[in-house]
């Protein structure tokens, strides 16, 4: 029996940790644009401040506000962001020559030629998903075994 190569799949060009850190902290957040908790947990991170959540109590300010809840501004977009309401912005549907009046095109498959509708193009042209040139990404599973295998490791 051969054992599992999963070190196999390790990227070729291994940063170093301060580098690994700091680009985690770089890109890290519940979504594009961080917001008061993003800030918060990474701020904690960096200042080793962090401490274990077990009640929204423990996150109310002084004055009992929930940072990214309580306090968020109302934003409104213009009546015509998305007159068919089909998820698209109208400008992104002018752009790749859709209807911005017709719903149904959000399931069309002529923007990929791999079978996502254009809804999902547009989903994913709205993400950053750009990998670092001459990287390879390794899956969570991978990572895991990794640290699994570290910590029996350090146990015998």
């Amino acid at each position: 029996a051969q054992p599992f190569g999963f070190l196999s799949s390790v990227a070729e060009h291994v940063i170093a940790g301060d580098a690994a850190y700091a680009r985690v902290v770089s890109q890290v957040g519940a979504s594009l644009w961080r917001d008061a908790i993003d800030t918060k947990i990474i701020h904690e991170l960096q200042n080793r401040t962090g401490q274990i959540i077990d009640t929204q109590a423990s996150l109310r300010s002084p004055t009992g506000l929930l940072a990214g809840l309580d306090d968020l501004v109302v934003k409104t977009r213009p009546a015509n962001f998305d007159q068919d309401g089909d998820g698209m912005p109208d400008d992104f549907e002018r752009m790749h020559h859709l209807n911005p009046l017709d719903p149904t095109d959000r399931n069309g498959l002529n923007l990929s030629d791999q079978g996502y509708t254009n809804l999902e193009v547009y989903l994913a042209s709205a993400t950053r998903t750009v990998p670092e040139p001459n990287t390879t990404t390794l899956s969570l599973p991978g990572v895991i075994s990794l640290l699994f295998a570290h910590q029996l490791r350090r146990r015998n």
